[in-house]
C-alpha cells in the first residue's frame, strides 16, 4: 500500500487503523467465512473503509476498486515469476560490481 500510493513509511500510523479495520471486517475461511468483528463481538459487519487520510496531501485518498487490485496483484505475480526464473551468474556479477559489492561463489 505504501508503494502503491507513494506514501512515506513514517505515515504508517495513519494507515494502521484502516488496515486493522479491513482485517477485522474481512471474512476468513479459517473462521467459517465470518469476519472476526462479527464472530467475536456479535456486532454487524460493516463494509471495510474505502478511503484513508493522507496528511501530506491534506485529502482523503480512495482505495482502488477490487478489479484494479486484482490487476495489480496479477502484474506483481508476473514480476515475481520473471525474477525467480533462471539467471546467469554474469548478470549477478555485473550487478554487484556496479554497487561495489563482492560476489561469493560456491
Amino acid at each position: 500500500m505504501i508503494l502503491e500510493y507513494k506514501i512515506n513509511h513514517t505515515d504508517w500510523p495513519y494507515l494502521m487503523p484502516m488496515v486493522q479495520a479491513s482485517v477485522n471486517h474481512t471474512a476468513e475461511p479459517s473462521l467459517g467465512n465470518k469476519a472476526p468483528v462479527g464472530l467475536f463481538t456479535g456486532l454487524p459487519c460493516l463494509t471495510p473503509l474505502r478511503e484513508f487520510y493522507l496528511p501530506d496531501a491534506g485529502e482523503l485518498k480512495e482505495v482502488p476498486e477490487i478489479d484494479k487490485i486484482d490487476e495489480f496483484l496479477a502484474d506483481l505475480r508476473l514480476a515475481f515469476k520473471k525474477c525467480t526464473g533462471p539467471f546467469r551468474t554474469s548478470d549477478l556479477s555485473n550487478d554487484c560490481l556496479t554497487r561495489n559489492e563482492s560476489v561469493v561463489r560456491m
